[in-house]
């Protein structure tokens, strides 16, 4: 076992030495001659590493860091002591970041939640100016740069870094099976020429190209459209994976001068052309999110109305007229209103199913849930909450009130007439309904105390009214 971490502890410490080096190499190619590296790239690597894999955390691996970061500035013969100070500053907006990552819940570090992306900016951008403070120490003392202007540039840097990096590595699966099936669904697209999921990665591509053509500072935002379709098309590590090429792609034509305007052509005319273009990816921008948003609130809806109606009758189901009926009663009280309760039965409903068919008995309740809600008011709370069983919860009518009402619903609906392919048969209901002056008893005592009441209509002969008061 001593033997096995050993090893361990060398591998975690090799592999964040050479990760580090490599990306800290690459970036410093981006750096001009006695500047800051346009690209960089370790902090976003390291710190995503970090926070997707906690085990990857040890003191093996924070030196392997440290020996990267002083082993590429060595490399490209930095000043000793400004590769010391810059090797503390990357390590301090790694730790801080790490440390504020750390306390947000595992779901949000997997970017899962309204406000998971957005609270993990505003930690990339505490831990960017955390680090900054190195960069200005030592932008004035040895680099001869202010220190404002220092530190602003590795704020900058460092943050559109870890904004580009960190999502990827964040949202990256803990097995290679999410990448075959996803490589599978895309190959079978290609076969069955469904082109609609493909399509999103496609015009990003087109776009990008077009923008690197046409240069300028407006060209950056070309992709900005075709992203938001992708984000509403693909999953979230698809997504943040485009969202990573979009990112370097961007920076490498800043690197390029790509978006600046070409010394053969008019630049005033350049710029506008680019400008324009520019604002019009811009101003569709909002347009495709608030279309996006419309469609999920609807479909949200939708799913509520679903959820908490009764798919036969359209009337609230059972657990629904629960909820709105507790509003109702809280409203009642404030109002000093009186309530009441009808509870409505079809009588002999198994004779229509047995006679007519299950088809004429799901008519039947159909029918008598109409009649119902046709004769009810817009604030009473009306469900079906049995198989041929209804209840409605009513506020402000006194006993005289109750019993028309209750009434009124009796006749219409022995006055119904029921076809049902060809056959044509009426129905009668049964009504228990309870008067409840006092508004502090519940619901449920009140819905006993009903079913007591549509008893004694049922008992003594059906196709009545009884009402009885709390």
């Amino acid at each position: 076992m001593k033997h096995r971490k050993i090893v361990r502890e060398f591998l975690l410490f090799a592999c964040f030495l050479i990760l580090v080096l490599l990306a800290a190499g690459i970036s410093l190619k981006s750096r001009p001659v006695a500047g800051f590296a346009i690209l960089w790239l370790p902090n976003a690597l390291v710190l995503g590493l970090w926070v997707r894999f906690p085990q990857l955390v040890s003191r093996y691996a924070l030196l392997g860091a440290a020996c990267g970061y002083l082993g590429a500035d060595v490399w490209f013969q930095t000043p000793s002591v400004v590769t010391f100070i810059f090797a503390c500053g990357n390590l301090a907006s790694i730790g801080t970041a790490y440390m504020l990552l750390m306390r947000l819940s595992a779901a949000e570090r997997r970017l899962v939640g309204i406000t998971a992306v957005l609270k993990i900016f505003a930690v990339t951008l505490v831990a960017s100016a955390v680090g900054g403070a190195a960069s200005a120490f030592a932008s004035y003392f040895y680099l001869g740069i202010k220190p404002f202007a220092g530190w602003s540039y590795w704020f900058v840097t460092d943050a559109v870094n870890y904004v580009t990096i960190l999502p990827a590595l964040l949202a990256l699966p803990r097995s290679f099976r999410p990448f075959q099936r996803r490589f599978r669904q895309m190959a079978r697209d290609f076969r069955v020429r469904q082109y609609r999921r493909v399509l999103p990665l496609l015009s990003l591509v087109a776009v990008g190209s077009a923008g690197l053509m046409i240069g300028g500072p407006g060209a950056i935002t070309f992709p900005l459209p075709v992203l938001l379709w992708c984000a509403v098309t693909y999953d979230v590590f698809t997504v943040a994976c485009l969202t990573l090429v979009f990112g370097v792609w961007a920076q490498w034509a800043v690197a390029t001068d790509i978006f600046l305007p070409k010394p053969q052509q008019s630049t005033r005319a350049y710029l506008t052309l680019s400008l324009h273009l520019g604002i019009a990816f811009i101003a569709v921008c909002p347009n495709i999110l608030v279309a996006v948003i419309s469609s999920h609130r609807a479909l949200l809806v939708k799913y509520q109305a679903l959820a908490s109606r009764d798919s036969l009758s359209g009337l609230l189901n059972r657990r629904s007229f629960f909820g709105r009926g507790q509003l109702l009663r809280a409203a009642s009280i404030e109002k000093g209103a009186p309530i009441s309760l009808l509870m409505i039965d079809i009588d002999n409903f198994k004779s229509i199913n047995d006679g007519h068919g299950h088809l004429a008995g799901d008519e039947a309740i159909r029918c008598i849930a109409r009649t119902i809600e046709a004769r009810t008011r817009s604030d009473d709370v009306i469900a079906r909450i049995g198989g041929e069983e209804f209840a409605i919860l009513s506020s402000g009518l006194n006993h005289a009130e109750l019993d028309e009402h209750a009434e009124r619903i009796r006749k219409a609906s022995e006055d119904l007439e029921i076809v049902v392919d060809g056959a044509r048969f009426s129905v009668t209901v049964s009504i228990g309904a309870i008067y409840n002056p006092d508004r502090s008893i519940d619901i449920d005592r009140m819905i006993r105390r009903a079913d007591e009441a549509l008893y004694r209509a049922k008992q003594t002969g059906r196709n009545r009214v009884v009402v009885l008061t709390l």
